[in-house]
């Protein structure tokens, strides 16, 4: 069992480092950014000043910080630090500009998807293994 969790450790630190990598060292360039974000996940408040928006991701990011202590008994803490690790990410963005967001998806069936980028993608998807991981340790009881 520790060697799976270890293994589970080292491969979800892995993703999180190539994620950040991608992002700051292949995509991101400001001065050719197409869609530059000040807003947050997806474009929400896209006009809210700067600093609001540096306050309300440091806000989240405390939140993150207390969850990896309380949360550790239903879900693992390494989903979390990556979460963590990735919201960084997204607020020296934002210290910098602004958030560049390059992935563009179809519509589907009307509904239209914001532009995001790839840190985006990891918060979400950390965020919804948490969720999933509290959930189904909550059901077991």
């Amino acid at each position: 069992m520790k060697r799976s969790r270890d293994l589970y450790r080292y491969i979800n630190i892995f993703l999180v480092f190539i994620l950040l990598f991608i992002h700051f060292f292949v995509f991101v360039r400001i001065d050719n950014c197409e869609v530059l974000n000040s807003g947050f996940a997806f474009g929400i408040g896209g006009d809210i000043i700067i600093e609001y928006s540096l306050v309300i991701s440091l806000i989240s990011i405390t939140f993150l910080i207390l969850g990896i202590f309380f949360l550790e008994r239903y879900i693992h803490r390494d989903i979390l630090i990556g979460v963590l690790i990735l919201s960084i990410g997204n607020v020296i963005d934002r210290g910098l500009g602004g958030v560049c967001d390059y992935i563009h998806l179809p519509d589907i069936f009307l509904f239209p998807i914001p532009v995001f980028n790839l840190l985006d993608l990891g918060i979400v998807l950390g965020m919804c293994l948490v969720f999933v991981g509290i959930i189904r340790n909550i059901w077991k009881r």
